[in-house]
């Protein structure tokens, strides 16, 4: 199971990712069991990461799964 933590609007952590889809500055795209989950906004980094959890900063303004093109939000 994929479980996701926000931390203000300057950190998420997600535990349970696949793989690293993408990575720039305004989207995070992560694989996990089932769907995708973006990540939006701006100033985005990795602040660390292993196999299965993830930390992103920066300025987050949305969090997303994408589920068969439609969008939902986490």
């Amino acid at each position: 199971m994929t479980q996701v933590h926000f931390y203000e609007q300057t950190c998420v952590h997600v535990d349970g990712y696949r793989q690293i889809v993408s990575f720039d500055p305004e989207q995070v795209l992560l694989q996990c069991r089932k769907h995708m989950l973006a990540i939006e906004g701006t100033g985005l980094r990795i602040a660390s990461f292993d196999e299965t959890e993830i930390t992103v900063r920066g300025n987050i303004e949305a969090v997303r799964w994408k589920t068969e093109g439609v969008d939902a939000h986490a």
